[in-house]
């Protein structure tokens, strides 16, 4: 329930400030000299430990655009999703060569009005999209689309529009046979960086029917812009994902009516580096794989950009491995990084400047597996 005086997003009848919220400031560039030294001890390795065996270099796929994420479809076959021209397509992805197939490209959502896409699976089979769209404000909308698992939209609907209140850039989704949603923060006081409010919004069957979508505040002390969700079935359990640069991994943890429960603090990528934008969560047997921003305050990044790395966690969430899986020269860095698992093969997404990049991981299936069964759990195959 919302208590009383919450602010009525889907009006849009919320005052508030302007501020584009997709990010924080990292640091200033004071001693860049010598975290060049530390940039390059930081690189990529090809064989990594006992859950992640292999890492690949990334693969520029010379396809422009944005937000991409990877997935199998119901035949089993890879593909690759991605914004660009307002609206989200996917190709054909060979797996074994990262290399996609544009003459097949297939257009999902023919929007025309998105800025920033989320795509995540639901346990159907089928998928859940949200765009952000720019109306009296920049990323002050957002539209909701939910697709079958043969990739054909079965319904869509405006969630906010001219919002003065809420940034819907870089937006967190979650699809679980418990919860379906989208989360978005407020903006923040303009000019500042202070982290404000994050809201989540129910896309039940009865929104997409015409009810209205009431926002419950998930405020945890990490900001949604930019991070991931999961629901946990069998605990009833919603889990928000998130980097601080102070913190490191911070998973907010709320029951099945969105009461806060816990804050569970996790260990912060290897020094010097902060992590920000913890973007791509999936689970594999008893443990998750989750994909991340990662760099040097001191470096010299353009914008949010920077470096993507990865976090191992077990059923507990406990940081069982940390791995940096790109070493991009400054200025122009990665963003929006993304990740699908499907047998032992991994695939990471993000884009450099506009483009997008690929890269392939080996893991140890068995080992996932076996952490559920240390568990006694029925976690993700």
């Amino acid at each position: 329930m919302v208590g009383t005086g919450t602010p009525s997003f889907g009006s849009t009848a919320y005052p508030g400030s302007f501020h584009r919220a997709e990010g924080r400031r990292r640091g200033s560039r004071e001693g860049y000299d010598g975290a060049v030294l530390a940039l390059l001890l930081w690189v990529p390795v090809a064989a990594a430990g006992p859950f992640v065996l292999e890492i690949g270099p990334p693969v520029d796929v010379d396809l422009p655009g944005r937000h991409a994420r990877p997935f199998v479809d119901a035949t089993g076959a890879w593909r690759l999703a991605f914004g660009r021209s307002g609206s989200f397509h996917a190709v054909p992805l060979d797996v074994e060569t990262l290399r996609v197939d544009l003459e097949a490209q297939q257009t999902l959502v023919p929007l025309g009005i998105g800025i920033d896409h989320g795509f995540v699976s639901c346990p159907d089979g089928g998928w859940l999209h949200v765009a952000s769209s720019h109306g009296a404000h920049l990323d002050d909308g957002a539209t909701a689309t939910l697709l079958d698992a043969d990739l054909r939209i079965l319904a869509q609907r405006a969630l906010l529009r001219d919002s003065p209140h809420l940034a819907t850039n870089d937006m967190a989704l979650v699809c679980g046979a418990g919860l379906r949603g989208a989360a978005f923060a407020e903006r923040g006081v303009e000019g500042g960086d202070e982290v404000t409010g994050d809201w989540f919004f129910a896309l039940d069957d009865a929104f997409f029917d015409g009810g209205a979508a009431i926002p419950v505040d998930v405020s945890p002390s990490t900001r949604v812009t930019g991070n991931s969700m999961r629901w946990l079935e069998d605990d009833r359990q919603l889990h928000i994902f998130g980097m601080e640069r102070d913190i490191g991994l911070r998973v907010a943890i709320f029951d099945e009516n969105l009461a806060l429960r816990s804050l569970e603090d996790r260990p912060a990528p290897p020094a010097p580096r902060v992590g920000w934008w913890a973007s791509g969560i999936a689970p594999v047997g008893g443990g998750a794989l989750l994909v991340h921003m990662a760099a040097d305050p001191v470096v010299p990044w353009n914008l949010d950009t920077g470096d993507v790395a990865l976090v191992v966690l077990g059923p507990d969430l406990t940081v069982l491995e940390q791995h940096a899986l790109t070493a991009l020269p400054p200025p122009n860095g990665a963003m929006r990084p993304g990740i699908a698992v499907d047998g032992d093969t991994v695939v990471v997404s993000f884009d450099v400047g506009g483009a997008i990049q690929l890269q392939r991981l080996r893991i140890d299936r068995a080992a996932f597996l076996a952490l559920d069964a240390e568990a006694g759990g029925g976690g993700a195959g």
